[in-house]
């Protein structure tokens, strides 16, 4: 099924996006990288969220995923009538008479709009991502389906903890994702990581 293949691609660039040289720091948090940071000429749209608490999540954008005119398309494949449930808390998508994707907002229910953050459920994509990384069914991690302004963004929340001294950005996988470390430069929006293969890691500064 095309749309397999497209997420067992899209989930093994969220898992490789910690690609690195696995070391070990006992530096203090660097708020100043606090925010959304995104992977720049690697050819998968994601990277990390820093939290202010030393946690990072692990984000990825899927291509031509996104909602419009009450229909919901995956990757090309159109899914709306009544395929699509929506009752502004659970929304669920079935596609070949199975339940692809069920989603549960997070917060208030809101009829009007698809916008929001809404928290993977259940649905074969769900497996799917689950099975493509490996995870432990008891370590899997929280995966987050967020919806803005009809685009979309699979987050892997609280995936690892991480320091950064202004000299390496130490990342400490959880949940089955792995561990790495680096040199790292930092120059205004950018973070450029030295990676154990001589090449560097560059992270762009969204917001």
């Amino acid at each position: 099924m095309r749309i397999t293949a497209m997420i067992l691609a899209a989930a093994t660039a969220l898992c490789c996006v910690s690609c690195g040289k696995s070391s070990s720091s006992s530096s203090e948090v660097d708020t100043n990288i606090v925010g959304m940071w995104s992977i720049s000429g690697e050819g998968a749209d994601g990277g990390y969220i820093f939290e202010d608490n030393g946690t990072a999540s692990v984000y990825f954008k899927p291509d031509n995923t996104y909602f419009e005119d009450d229909a919901f398309f995956i990757y090309g494949t159109h899914v709306g009538g009544d395929r699509l449930k929506f009752d502004g808390d659970i929304l669920t998508a079935e596609v070949l008479n199975e339940n692809f994707l069920t989603l549960d907002r997070v917060g208030e229910p809101d009829k009007t709009t698809f916008n929001g953050d809404y928290v993977i459920t259940g649905g074969t994509m769900l497996e799917t991502i689950i099975q493509s990384l490996g995870f432990p069914e008891s370590e899997k991690p929280e995966l987050h389906f967020r919806v803005e302004d009809n685009k979309a963004t699979i987050v892997a929340v609280d995936a690892m903890d991480y320091t950064f001294d202004g000299k390496t950005l130490d990342l400490k996988g959880k949940h089955g994702f792995p561990s790495s470390s680096g040199e790292t430069e930092r120059s205004g929006d950018k973070l450029t990581i030295k990676r154990n293969d001589g090449k560097s890691r560059v992270l762009n500064k969204v917001k």
